[in-house]
């Protein structure tokens, strides 16, 4: 019997029951050096999501809810620009292996 390869995607599953690794953590250590620059800046996405008071609603008047909504719009513009930034660096790599692989 031929033993099989592990699996790549071991190393993205959730840190074992107890580790008391935290995902950031976990991404950060787990980063591919080179690519790292290109991965989604959960740090800085998640102070964003900790600046928002969780004691006010967007709806009730106050300085709190006009903070919420300000942060709220930050953090989802943020996070768009993240999400094009890694869905620009998977289609050039993806155009790269194809150009190699036909090359």
């Amino acid at each position: 019997r031929v033993p099989r390869p592990p699996d790549a995607r071991a190393s993205w599953r959730a840190a074992p029951v107890g580790s008391g690794m935290k995902f950031g953590k976990q991404l950060a250590q787990e980063a591919h050096d080179a690519w790292a620059a290109h991965y989604v800046d959960y740090k800085a996405l998640k102070q964003i999501l900790k600046q928002i008071s969780p004691d006010s609603h967007i709806d009730a008047p106050g300085a709190n809810s006009e903070a919420n909504v300000h942060l709220d719009g930050l953090f989802v513009s943020s996070l768009m620009l993240q999400i094009s930034k890694v869905n620009r660096f998977y289609c050039a790599t993806a155009h790269d292996f194809g150009a190699k692989l036909h090359a």
